[in-house]
């Protein structure tokens, strides 16, 4: 006969053939006639998502190349950024030390007994830097306190070795810098700074050093002058300012200004 049936049970036993399992109609009873369809179809499927997850690996793999590329030199800049501080550290416990050996009169040095500690110096360098960078004042890089000689050093030269305009500038850049940075961080201070002649401009002839017998000096130009006036509006206290010239229109405005003349008004800063 050409139909079938489903399979159900055989010799009293309870079997759950496979998808197209049948028996032919008409054979014996424990004859069992199995067909088991192929499962080429799920293996395909499967070895079709395993092509697609290594096509999206490389892909991934691809994008994420420049980006290790940066990783490294990020990694690169951080080890030469430790080993800088590494060094600045190193070179501020040296100084320190030498600083204590040249107190307690161990090493022969022109610096004072009551030496000041290198990262205290380098804290006010900075300030000093800020002010002098403020007004423009030319020709001042790398300026900072020279605590050997108790001087100013700027440009690769000397406070006293400079004309007029430059000295004054020095000055009172190191005045007013003195006075921030003590209030700055609560240190003991005036409250109050004087300055005289802070701002010349103009220069006098000054005779080359031997030391330095090719550097001129600079001159103090307008725009140092009305630099140092708008800082001066930001002094975080009280600034005293005695000069010859007239200051800015826009600091005549903000600021209490007295005019000396002999021949009406206020004669001097003493009345």
């Amino acid at each position: 006969m050409g139909s079938s049936i489903d399979f159900r049970r055989s010799t009293g036993r309870d079997r759950r053939p496979g998808p197209g399992a049948r028996i032919a109609a008409g054979c014996h009873p424990s004859t069992q006639l199995v067909r088991v369809a192929p499962s080429t179809r799920t293996w395909q499927a499967v070895k079709n998502d395993l092509e697609t997850l290594d096509e999206l690996i490389a892909e991934a793999e691809d994008q994420l190349a420049p980006l290790r590329e940066g990783l490294q030199e990020l990694l690169d800049a951080r080890s030469a950024v430790e080993r800088g501080l590494g060094l600045h550290a190193r070179f501020a416990e040296l100084e320190d030390k030498r600083s204590r050996l040249d107190g307690e009169g161990a090493v022969a040095a022109t610096r004072p007994a009551q030496y000041i500690a290198a990262r205290v110096v380098n804290d006010f360098d900075s300030v000093l830097q800020r002010t002098l960078g403020s007004w423009e004042v030319p020709a001042v890089d790398n300026s900072g306190y020279d605590q050997y000689n108790a001087e100013i050093r700027a440009g690769r030269r000397p406070r006293a070795g400079r004309g007029k305009g430059v000295r004054s500038a020095l000055h009172s850049a190191f005045t007013t810098s003195l006075a921030r940075f003590c209030i700055e961080r609560d240190l003991p201070h005036l409250g109050f700074v004087v300055l005289d002649s802070p701002v010349v401009t103009y220069r006098q002839p000054v005779k080359n050093t031997p030391q330095d017998p090719e550097l001129p000096d600079e001159r103090i130009t307008s725009t140092v002058v009305d630099r140092f006036y708008e800082d001066m509006l930001a002094f975080p206290s009280q600034a005293v300012i005695i000069e010859n010239g007239d200051p800015p229109l826009g600091v005549l405005s903000e600021a209490i200004t007295y005019h000396f003349t002999a021949a009406d008004g206020r004669p001097g800063f003493l009345p």
